[in-house]
Parts: C-alpha cells; sequence; structure tokens
C-alpha cells in the first residue's frame, strides 16, 4: 500500500473520520468482544459465554438493542482520538525519517547537466514498525484513561446473589477472623449486567478507587500492545504486495483495500491477543469491587491456572470479527476521504489563477 503524500494533519483527520464510521458500525461486535474477554471459564468449560451468539442473546433479551450500545459515547471518542493521534504521528515521523535521509543524499551535479529523477527514499520494515509502535504509545497514552472508562461502561454489572448457605459461611468466616475468599477465584465476582453510569460518573468512580493515575491503569500493557498498529500496517502492506497488481497497488479500489486491511489486522490480532486480554481484564472492575489483578503477570498467572494456556484466546473470535470489519472500513473510508482531500486541494488550486 502507497504511503499517502498527504500532510499529517490531513492524514490524521482522514483516519479519525474513518475510525468514528467503523466504531459506529462495529461497536455491538466490541461491546460482545469485551464482555467475552472479563467473562471467566473455566477448563472444564463452565462459566462464560459459550458463544457470541449466545451473548447477543443475553444482552438483547435483558436490555434490548440498545444494549449492544452501552458505552458507545467513550468508546468513540477513544477510538476518534486514538485513531487522529496515531495517524498524526505516524505520518510526523514517517516525514522526519525521510527528511533525515533526502539530507543525506549526495548533492546533485554542478551545472544541472545528467538530471534525472530523484532517488526514491526507502523506508525499511523495521523502521516501519518502529515508527508505528512508538506512534501507537503515543497515541495510547492520551486514549488510556477514555479507554478505562469504555470498559467500566461495557462491563457495568451487578454482584451475583448468594445463596443462603453462601451467605451463612461467610458470616462464619468474619466471626472466626478466617481468610476471605482468593482472588483467584474470579466466578465469585461474576454477576448480572446493569445499566451503565455517564461518563463523568465513571471518571470519578476510577479516580476515588484508584486515585489519579488509575485513569492509566493497563497503560504498560497498552503502551506493549502499541506495537499491534505497526504490525497491522506491516501485514497490510504484506499482503497487498501479495494480492493487489503491482500497476495497481497505488490507487487500489475500495474492495482491495478493504480485504487486505482486515486480513492484516486479523494477523496483528491472532499474535497480540494475550496482551489484548490482559489490558482489558486490569480495566475491569469486578462487581463486587475487589481488585481482581494485580499486574500483567498476575493476570496471566490466573488466566492460566483458571483455563489453561487457551484461556489466553477467550474471546479471540469476537475481536477477529470486530477487527474485520473495523480496520478494514477504517482503511477504506480514510482513503476515499483523502482522495476527497486532494480534489478539494486541485480544485481550489486551479481557482485561483481564475480569480486573479
Amino acid at each position: 500500500m502507497a504511503q499517502s503524500q498527504l500532510p499529517p494533519f490531513a492524514q490524521a483527520t482522514a483516519g479519525a473520520l474513518g475510525s468514528i464510521t467503523s466504531n459506529t458500525l462495529v461497536y455491538p461486535l466490541d461491546l460482545l468482544s469485551t464482555r467475552c474477554q472479563t467473562q471467566s471459564r473455566g477448563r472444564d468449560g463452565k462459566g462464560g459465554y459459550r458463544s457470541i451468539s449466545a451473548a447477543l442473546k443475553e444482552i438483547v433479551d435483558k436490555n434490548g438493542v440498545r444494549g449492544l450500545y452501552q458505552g458507545l459515547a467513550s468508546d468513540t471518542l477513544s477510538n476518534t482520538l486514538s485513531n487522529f493521534l496515531f495517524f498524526y504521528f505516524r505520518s510526523f515521523f514517517m516525514d522526519y525519517i525521510k527528511d533525515r535521509k533526502r539530507a543525506k543524499l549526495p548533492p546533485p551535479p554542478a551545472g544541472g547537466k545528467g538530471k534525472g529523477k530523484a532517488p526514491s527514499i526507502v523506508i525499511t520494515a523495521a523502521e516501519d514498525l518502529a515508527i508505528g509502535a512508538l506512534a501507537g504509545i503515543v497515541s495510547r497514552f492520551f486514549t488510556t484513561p477514555l479507554s478505562n472508562v469504555t470498559v467500566r461502561m461495557q462491563t457495568s454489572a451487578t454482584p451475583k446473589e448468594k445463596t443462603k448457605e453462601q451467605q451463612e459461611a461467610l458470616s462464619k468466616r468474619k466471626e472466626t477472623g478466617g481468610a476471605q475468599p482468593s482472588s483467584d477465584s474470579e466466578s465469585d465476582d461474576e454477576g448480572g449486567y446493569a445499566e451503565a453510569a455517564g461518563i463523568t460518573d465513571v471518571l470519578r468512580e476510577i479516580v476515588a478507587e484508584k486515585g489519579w493515575l488509575g485513569l492509566w491503569s493497563g497503560f504498560e500493557t497498552a503502551a506493549m500492545l502499541s506495537i499491534s498498529p505497526a504490525l497491522t500496517f506491516y501485514s497490510t502492506n504484506a499482503i497487498s504486495t501479495m494480492l493487489i497488481p503491482k500497476e495497481k497497488r497505488e490507487r487500489p479500489s475500495s474492495l482491495q483495500t478493504f480485504v487486505t486491511s482486515a486480513i492484516g489486522n486479523s494477523i496483528s490480532t491472532i499474535i497480540v491477543f494475550p496482551l489484548i486480554l490482559c489490558k482489558t481484564r486490569l480495566q475491569w472492575r469486578s462487581p463486587t469491587g475487589r481488585k481482581m489483578y494485580r499486574n500483567l503477570l498476575d493476570v496471566l498467572r490466573k488466566t492460566v491456572r483458571r483455563g489453561g494456556l487457551k484461556g489466553l484466546y477467550q474471546g479471540l473470535d469476537s475481536q477477529l470479527i470486530k477487527g474485520l470489519f473495523s480496520f478494514g472500513t477504517t482503511m477504506m473510508v480514510k482513503a476515499r476521504i483523502e482522495t476527497l482531500f486532494v480534489l478539494l486541494y486541485l480544485s481550489i488550486r486551479n481557482r485561483r489563477p481564475a480569480l486573479a
């Protein structure tokens, strides 16, 4: 896929508008994916949602179609800002590297003779990945608080009602000073999903519970996930090289853009999904308010203990379906908006001589 020639701000705006479009279309899949990732499932397969369709049915039965859009406002804001910043800084860093390389080229021959086509500046695969990762880290720093709010709103729940026997056992433990239930038992904190509070209420709740730094819960994992957009772009470029004829790569069709972007995103998602799962669980709040995980390693340990290695890929199917449509739509819309920007620029430039 050819590098865009538009300035950073124009690329960022196109990416943000593409993100708004795709996020609105696929948000129910994002909500389903988050709930599948936070529902605990044991090695015996019990607990949690058994399928995407089961999760969809339960949400619609309890809250109607409106329940599929719980947390949409904060998620759209988070994704739009994230995509704007990512595309802006990726374009900015890309231009910076190209300018540095261009400055190191030998000067043109004196007298103007021997002028030919200027040598093209080549960005290596390693540089492309590094630029994407750096842009991802910067964008995630600013959007992690909104990401925390979205996860809280998507998984807002009420504690599971305890049976009479469980209540009696808990009372006895308190009277005798016995140990409290281990936080390893995630199922102890499962409950029915409830109506989410507003964005500002959730922000206040996080600050009251964890302090201001709590708004950046999961940022370390999110920073590690910054390689994901870079992997996606690299995979997409590789897929484009294999699937799109050379003469059409400069201006691929909407279908070609969608398919190559969707496949590239799927490859990236499979590679980094355990980190996606960990980030979601670190930002999640259990129904009783009990802190379930201390850090990334704690999430990995408890997830593997309860569900084995396959537990690290719980909810992968919904994440892949979401990514398949989300990134493909984002890039398709971004490409079309960039074309509109170019046409608008040419139209304004051609009008200037007529007005003079």
